[in-house]
């Protein structure tokens, strides 16, 4: 019987307000507008998914299952502007049909500069959601499900018993990514995203041009069922802004998610948390991508993030300042600098058309401004090393 694996993944930066090279104060982070921000996610998107993701596991008394991730900081905002949001995700671990999943704690690239800010990042993630939640989180979700060949080895390190990641065309080279693989060189089992099928959701639901829409919820479980005998698991890792915010309530978004497990058990499939899905089925190969993948653009590469110099220089500027940081032992330094980590500050730099810049992660007009407010950003943090700006 195929499985249906998914995964709804909840995330939320703090603001950075507007920062000019006259600025000196080390308040980086408009409180205001995190505030707004938060709120506007936690009520449109988080808090009527999870009434409906509760009223579910509890009618299928065990037949649906699920898993979430959400990083550190958005628990951390959560707690401080939206507390009805964790209860809501404590409530629906309680049914026993829910596994929370361990991610980075700030949604950041650490993992292509800094393997000890990266592996300090998902064991304070960890730890968080096992205060919260009542278990350590085991199977790994990176940020946008970033996966290359070495990551596996250091995750198995950190005590994780499987990744989530993103199943590349490209690496699977005509193999199904519906099936569980195993990392190169190890035994770490992986559950790898179905883009196409994750996308027809989350891109394509409201797209009236689209071959196939309206897209409803009989429709999208006999596309699960009619995969083909190669496939035991479908994974399905969806931003639960898609639900509410980039699909509002009269898409039919909410209406699709409510009736989706009825008809997926009517098709004779079934929900599997990730780690019931990677124990399940025995591993089919090694999956060998060469390089590192993820969710972002149809290549599968990191042009969202690092794609133009700007970028680039940015990123390295940050991770450059890590022994420095870590040297003077300052704990609010250090807060400040892990918190800056956050991908979506890189995105709003982006000038392809690959994905939509984050703009409302800081005040910037453009992708020249969230540069130039962000390189301030980074020239006071250096100061506050002790560390001369470059001229």
């Amino acid at each position: 019987m195929t499985s249906i694996c998914l995964n709804l993944h909840a995330h939320h930066p703090q603001v950075l307000r507007h920062y000019s090279v006259f600025d000196r104060g080390e308040h980086y982070f408009d409180a205001f507008r995190t505030r707004e921000a938060c709120r506007r996610l936690a009520n449109r998107c988080v808090l009527p998914t999870n009434r409906i993701l509760l009223g579910l596991a509890r009618r299928y008394a065990g037949r649906f299952r699920f898993s979430f991730s959400i990083s550190g900081i958005a628990l951390d905002l959560f707690e401080r502007f939206a507390p009805e949001v964790l209860i809501s995700f404590q409530a629906l671990t309680e049914t026993g049909c829910v596994e929370p999943l361990a991610t980075t704690y700030d949604n950041s690239l650490a993992v292509l500069y800094s393997r000890g800010a990266f592996c300090e990042q998902v064991r304070l993630q960890r730890q968080r959601a096992a205060r919260l939640f009542g278990g350590e989180p085991s199977v790994f979700r990176n940020s946008a499900l970033l996966y290359g060949d070495e990551l596996a080895e250091v995750v198995a390190a950190l005590g994780c018993t499987g990744v989530l990641c993103d199943g590349s065309p490209e690496a699977l080279a005509g193999d199904s990514g519906n099936r569980v693989y195993t990392s190169v060189g190890s035994a770490l089992p992986l559950l790898l995203r179905s883009g196409e099928l994750t996308r027809d959701v989350a891109e394509r639901f409201a797209d009236r041009t689209w071959d196939r829409w309206p897209l409803t919820a009989p429709h999208f479980a006999e596309r699960l069922s009619a995969l083909g005998p190669d496939t035991e698991v479908v994974t399905l890792d969806w931003d639960y802004a898609t639900f509410g915010l980039a699909l509002p309530d009269d898409s039919g978004i909410f209406d699709f998610l409510r009736y989706l497990p009825e008809k997926a058990l009517a098709c004779g499939l079934e929900f599997a948390t990730a780690s019931e899905a990677l124990s399940a089925y025995a591993p089919a190969g090694e999956y060998r991508t060469g390089r590192i993948v993820s969710t972002t653009e149809r290549q599968g590469n990191l042009a969202a993030w690092l794609g133009n110099p700007m970028q680039s220089h940015a990123a390295h500027r940050l991770y450059v300042l890590e022994p420095d940081v870590r040297a003077g032992g300052d704990a609010a330094l250090q807060a400040d600098w892990m918190r800056l980590q956050a991908c979506e500050y890189l995105e709003a730099m982006t000038t392809t058309g690959g994905v939509p810049p984050a703009t409302w992660t800081l005040a910037a007009a453009s992708p020249y401004d969230a540069y130039i407010n962000y390189m301030n950003v980074c020239d006071n943090l250096a100061e506050r090393c002790g560390v001369a700006v470059p001229a």
